[in-house]
């Protein structure tokens, strides 16, 4: 009889016979509760205000209260990442669901003689929960499927975390409007996940050399790099987007909250299209054919949202200009996020995926928090539209480096390199008489 642990690749078999049905679901609803940290109680944050109006810096407080969580998701998922190599990856998840209900309602029935910076405590709590449920689900995602499989799941992932931003936003705007602790409710759904994430299985630790880890992490240090940069790049959209329809575009619409709502609306629903697709794209584009595409689309959308201000005709027509612009920004976030995720899957080992995950989502969230930061010169020197202008450049370049990695386009270019050098030598790939790239065919004498 075969002993399953004494062989890793058999015991990694049998677990991936065991997984339920419902994995995915269970893991793409945990994840869709992390755009909750902030979303659910923005409509809530006047009253908030109004409430606590006798606390010191009430403002600054009120504030806090939306940005803290993503502050303490950036500094705990690295340790994240180390729990599950320490607990496992369910354990974790599990203390992370529970923790978020907990903390996240604790603005809703702690009583009204606490201060808000009780408040504030519970908001960080609720940083700390997302962080764990993040890594432990996007690491499961790896563990549990593999090659295309992931890639759907992946794709579905950004779509549910996408979706579930717009309907939990919406969703605190209605409980908000009955009584601001309402909104802070929302967050004991994540208790409805328990009993399904408590089946699921808990992957075989793989228990290779240490050694490992640091050299693997090292090898995905450009894909933090990357997703540091472009979440900043990214966070202009909630950060800017609204003052520049306030100054710009609304000043005879009046209507300014909804407009805003409405553009950030339509790159939402454009990126939960995009991501659905996400495995179909994936397939014949491939990993920087992917990357190429979402910074191009992402670049013609800034531009377009930099040109929607300069229109004459009326703010009606620059504000359906900008609509559109978002809407093709969304087109190529909704792709970039999973394929960047599933980059990193590929790149990392099994063993070191919890923690790699970890500083991915800690390079998410810094990204976010230090946006208004990195882009307030550029903003005090061109402006907020001009700011648009110089990420769509950025984001043009970067698909322009993308693109030379794309196996078709980098033969091309070093194919027509070697012609341009030698026109008479041989060039693999390439017939000397033609620009098409096909084998040449050796001629007998």
């Amino acid at each position: 009889m075969i002993n399953a642990a004494a062989c890793p690749d058999l015991s990694i078999l049998v677990f991936a016979m065991h997984i339920p049905r419902h994995a995915a679901w269970t893991l793409l609803a945990a994840s869709s509760l992390t755009v909750m940290s902030g979303a659910t109680i923005a409509p809530a944050l006047p009253a908030i205000r109004d409430a606590y109006a006798d606390a010191w810096q009430a403002e600054l407080m009120v504030k806090l209260v939306l940005t803290l969580p993503a502050l303490l998701i950036a500094l705990i998922a690295p340790m994240g990442g180390f729990l599950l190599g320490r607990f496992g990856r369910k354990p974790v998840l599990l203390m992370g669901l529970l923790l978020y209900a907990l903390a996240g309602s604790s603005g809703g029935w702690m009583p009204a003689s606490w201060t808000i910076y009780a408040m504030l405590v519970g908001r960080a709590l609720l940083g700390v929960a997302v962080a764990l449920i993040m890594v432990s689900a996007t690491t499961l995602i790896g563990d549990y499927f593999s090659g295309e499989r992931r890639r759907g799941v992946l794709g579905l992932q950004s779509a549910f975390m996408a979706g579930g931003g717009v309907l939990f936003l919406l969703l605190g705007g209605v409980l908000a409007d009955a009584d601001w602790r309402l909104p802070f409710g929302i967050y004991l759904l994540s208790v409805l996940i328990l009993p399904t994430a408590w089946s699921l299985p808990e992957p075989p630790r793989n228990e290779s050399d240490r050694s490992t880890d640091a050299t693997s992490l090292a090898a995905a240090t450009p894909i933090f790099l990357i997703a540091l940069g472009l979440m900043v790049v990214f966070y202009l959209v909630p950060t800017q987007l609204p003052f520049l329809l306030e100054s710009v575009l609304t000043e005879q619409a009046g209507a300014g909250g909804l407009l805003s709502g409405g553009a950030i609306a339509a790159s939402t629903a454009a990126g939960v299209v995009t991501g659905l697709t996400y495995a179909r794209l994936r397939r014949p584009l491939g990993l920087h054919g992917v990357n190429t595409c979402a910074c191009a689309l992402m670049a013609s959308g800034f531009a377009l949202v930099w040109l929607a201000p300069m229109l004459e005709s009326g703010w009606g027509a620059a504000y359906a200009l900008l609509v559109l612009g978002m809407g093709v920004y969304g087109l190529g976030s909704g792709i970039l996020m999973p394929n960047l995720n599933n980059w990193l899957l590929d790149v990392v080992p099994e063993r070191s995926r919890g923690r790699a995950v970890g500083m991915l989502t800690a390079a998410f969230f810094l990204g976010q928090f230090l946006s208004p930061i990195v882009t307030a010169p550029a903003i005090g020197t061109v402006g907020i539209a001009g700011s648009f202008g110089l990420a769509s450049l950025l984001l043009m370049a970067c698909a322009m480096s993308s693109a030379f990695f794309v196996p078709g386009i980098r033969h091309a270019l070093s194919v027509r390199q070697c012609a341009y050098q030698d026109p008479l030598g041989p060039c693999p790939g390439m017939d000397r008489d033609s620009d098409r790239l096909e084998p040449r065919v050796p001629t007998r004498r």
